[in-house]
Order: structure tokens, then C-alpha cells, then sequence
């Protein structure tokens, strides 16, 4: 059976493949108690129910707000490289996975270090709007991207004998990924 590309499918390859040539892929992960950020975003959710302010911030809105400022501390992981010298950005934006029926979506939430987490979240909310009803139109700028996805190995990987597998077997489980690049990583 052949499945015809589409423009969009056609592009998504192109630009996956333009970043995977071009940058080194970094994955961090770490546990962490999270029980004050539920209770944050327990309180702001509470607050925009009551109508005390006008958008309630979700988990990913105040993790893109934290990325920010520690991305915003280490300047040398956002750089680009230009031939002889390397370029940090003035001005940091996000990419924030968006699942839609038409393929993976990235829309860029733009300034992320000098926008209040309300701005953030109405970013977020708008554009992952925009990418559900394809209708997105701002997916360029992007240093890092922020995504829910679990770290679990692609359908069909086979575990490599030894400490590789022993170490992903052990350490690798119910954790969520920060997938970004930086031509200094």
C-alpha cells in the first residue's frame, strides 16, 4: 500500500531532518518533587474558575516559564552556530509540542523571559488553538521545545545488553522530555 506525502508531511520530514543534521539533540532528564507546582497550578486554575484573573496557567505554561529563566541563566546552550563565532539569541522563544490530526505541530511562544506567566499562557492557549484547527502560522525561532512525551523507546527498539540497557531499564522510566539543541552541547 502507498500513503501519497503531503505538503504538510513533506515538510515536517524536510525540517526534522534539516535540525537533525544541523544540531545536536540534548535530552535532560531528572526527578524532582513537583508537589509545589501542582499546588500552584491548583491555586491559579482556582483563581481563574472564580474570576479573579483571566486565563489559568496549565503544568506546561509555568515548565515553559521555568525553562526560560534557566535557559535565560545558561545563554551558551541557546547559541547557534555561524560559521566563526557562535550567536545567543537576545530574545529566548519556546516550542511547545502540539499533537493534531495532521502530524506534530511546534508553535513558537515568543519572549518567554520577559513575558509575565499570563502572557505565556495566552500564547500557549492560542496558538495550540491555531495548530488544532491547522491554522497555525508561527513555528520559527525555536531553541528548545517543551513536550509531554513520555521517554520510552521507539515501537519496535530492542534493549542493548549490558550497562546501556541496564541503566535506561532502571533510570529511564516515568519521565517526561525537554528536547532541545545547542551547537556548544
Amino acid at each position: 500500500k502507498e500513503v501519497p506525502i503531503s505538503l504538510t508531511r513533506r515538510t515536517i520530514a524536510a525540517r526534522l531532518m534539516h535540525s537533525r543534521q544541523t544540531t545536536v539533540p540534548v535530552t535532560i532528564t531528572c526527578r524532582c518533587d513537583a508537589t509545589q507546582l501542582v499546588t500552584l497550578r491548583r491555586q491559579l486554575k482556582a483563581e481563574g474558575d472564580a474570576g479573579r484573573a483571566s486565563i489559568a496557567p496549565t503544568i506546561n505554561d509555568i515548565l515553559l516559564k521555568l525553562t526560560g529563566t534557566a535557559l535565560q541563566q545558561h545563554p551558551m546552550l541557546t547559541g547557534v552556530w555561524a560559521d566563526d563565532r557562535i550567536l545567543i539569541p537576545e530574545v529566548l522563544h519556546l516550542g511547545i509540542a502540539v499533537d493534531t490530526d495532521d502530524g506534530l505541530r511546534v508553535p513558537v511562544i515568543r519572549d518567554v523571559c520577559s513575558s509575565t506567566l499570563t502572557q505565556i499562557a495566552a500564547q500557549s492557549q492560542r496558538h495550540i488553538a491555531a495548530a488544532r484547527a491547522g491554522q497555525l502560522d508561527d513555528a520559527f525561532g525555536i531553541v528548545w521545545q517543551w513536550t509531554r512525551s513520555a521517554y520510552a523507546p521507539y515501537p519496535g527498539y530492542k534493549a542493548v545488553e549490558g550497562a546501556l540497557g541496564e541503566y535506561n531499564g532502571k533510570f529511564m522510566v516515568n519521565q517526561l522530555v525537554l528536547r532541545g539543541s545547542a551547537c556548544v552541547t
